[in-house]
């Protein structure tokens, strides 16, 4: 019998197959892998109820301190502010753009 661990440690995911043909236990392994990453996202959840998860955001997105950014176009996963909602870097948190 082989045990096979696969880890995905920046996403908390963790699965163990015990299978006697290496081959299917890889395969499982690399099935569990598409699964976890196929939308760029793991079920990471955001703290913030303003904000939303997206998998391909603004790596410099506007902030109530900052509101246009000279950035390249870069696409990043992560949590952004909901629409109508920008990020105060004090609090961290995001507000309606008219209370910055």
């Amino acid at each position: 019998m082989i045990l096979l661990s696969c880890n995905i440690r920046s996403f908390g995911k963790h699965l163990e197959i015990q299978h006697e043909d290496f081959y299917y236990a890889v395969v499982f392994c690399l099935l569990f892998f598409s699964i976890i990453l196929s939308d760029g996202q793991a079920d990471v959840s955001c703290d913030d109820p303003n904000s939303v998860q997206n998998g391909c955001g603004s790596a410099c997105p506007p902030t109530c301190q900052q509101k246009q950014r000279g950035c390249i176009q870069v696409c990043v996963g992560g949590c952004f502010c909901r629409e109508n909602y920008i990020l105060d870097e004090e609090t961290n948190k995001c507000v309606e753009e008219q209370s910055c």
